[in-house]
């Protein structure tokens, strides 16, 4: 996996403290997916049609990853207050 990703697009869902991130990684260009998952701590990655949980050794890179791109806003945001996953 390339360790940087230059994340464009963030979805906050509140009320199940959740973060879906869409950007790119560096080297290759591809479009990458993450679930952010701050409840339970694991962060998964969309792979073809299933998401994948990502190895615990990139956990921790991809989170500060996303949360400082959120914190610069390099990224369109957006909030949503009322869902539900079955996480």
């Amino acid at each position: 996996m390339d360790q940087n990703i230059r994340f464009e697009h963030f979805v906050e869902f509140t009320k199940d403290d959740c973060l879906f991130c869409a950007g790119r990684e560096s080297g290759s260009k591809r479009r990458c997916l993450y679930l952010i998952i701050n409840h339970t701590g694991r962060v998964y990655r969309r792979h073809c049609d299933s998401w994948n949980v990502i190895d615990p050794a990139d956990e921790a890179h991809i989170r500060q990853q996303a949360e400082a791109a959120k914190r610069s806003g390099s990224g369109v945001q957006y909030f949503v207050s009322r869902s539900h996953f079955n996480n």
